[in-house]
């Protein structure tokens, strides 16, 4: 599946298209102004999403712990975003089951 991210040319707004801009038929609108001119972000299309990625099991999808794809560093990533560890009893270590047990 491709995606292409784009910004308003009026108002600067990100947005993702499933096409190039000019490739729909009936153009499609900005969602903060409501013009149609688009052009493709070259950052954003150019930058590399999987270098900020972490497959640690912090995450539950549906209730069962998975290596899911999520940014290093964030909420119940069992990592900081310098890499160092995140273990139970750290101040800002985040696990529902093991905060509701010991929040007392």
């Amino acid at each position: 599946m491709s995606r292409f991210h784009v910004r308003c040319m009026d108002c600067q707004a990100r947005q993702v298209l499933r096409m190039r801009p000019d490739e729909y038929i009936r153009p499609r609108k900005c969602r903060a102004c409501g013009k149609s001119r688009f052009r493709i972000d070259k950052w954003m299309q150019e930058r590399n999403t999987r270098a900020l990625g972490c497959m640690c099991i912090g995450y539950k999808w549906a209730g069962i712990m998975s290596g899911a794809m999520h940014r290093k560093g964030s909420k119940a990533c069992w990592f900081r975003k310098d890499g160092t560890p995140r273990v139970p009893g750290d101040k800002d270590f985040y696990d529902e089951e093991w905060s509701a047990a010991n929040a007392a």
